[in-house]
C-alpha cells in the first residue's frame, strides 16, 4: 500500500490529462480503462519481490530474478499504464508497464526499489494521478492508461 502513499505526496493541484498527450487540454474522457491485451507479463515478473526496479531521473532498470536485466529511458516513453490481473494475492497483480516506440518494460508493484520508482513516477508532467489511483484499487483484469506523451518529462524540468 505504499504506492498509495506516494500519491498523498503529489501535487493536488495537479489535473489528470486522461489518455491526452500532457500539452493537450483533457477531454474528460474517462476512458481511462481497456481490457487487459494479450498476455505481456513473463510469468517470472509474477513473484514480484524476486525482482528489483532502480530509477533516476534519465533510467529505468529492472532486474528479475533470472538475471535479466531491462532498461529503458524517460526520454523514450511514448505511454504509461498499469495492468491489473486478478491473479492477486497469492502472485502479484498490479503491474507498471512503461512503453517506448521499440521497448516495453513491465515492472511488477512489489519489486523491490518500486517505493522509490513510484515516488519518481508520480512526478511525471501530465501524469493522470486519479487513474493511477484507480488501478490501485482494482481486482480486475484491466488496462489503464496514466500517461501518454513522446518522451517523459518531470514537473519542474525545463522543456
Amino acid at each position: 500500500m505504499y504506492v498509495i502513499g506516494a500519491l498523498l505526496g503529489c501535487d493536488r493541484g495537479s489535473t489528470p490529462s486522461h489518455n491526452d498527450p500532457p500539452s493537450l487540454p483533457s477531454t474528460g474522457d474517462e476512458n481511462a480503462i481497456k481490457p487487459t491485451p494479450d498476455p505481456i507479463i513473463r510469468n517470472e515478473l509474477k513473484d514480484g519481490p524476486a525482482s528489483h526496479v532502480a530509477a533516476d531521473r534519465q533510467l529505468v532498470t529492472l532486474r528479475s530474478a533470472s538475471g535479466k536485466t531491462e532498461v529503458v529511458r524517460w526520454s523514450d516513453l511514448r505511454q504509461i499504464s498499469v495492468i491489473t490481473t486478478d491473479e492477486g494475492p497469492r502472485l502479484t497483480d498490479v503491474f507498471i508497464v512503461l512503453e517506448g516506440p521499440t521497448s516495453r518494460l513491465v515492472i511488477p508493484h512489489d519489486a523491490k526499489g518500486n517505493e522509490g520508482f513510484v515516488s519518481l513516477l508520480v512526478t511525471i508532467d501530465g501524469f493522470d494521478h486519479l487513474t493511477f489511483a484507480r488501478a490501485m484499487g482494482s481486482a480486475d483484469n484491466a488496462e489503464f492508461v496514466c500517461w501518454t506523451g513522446a518522451g517523459a518529462r518531470f514537473r519542474g524540468e525545463p522543456k
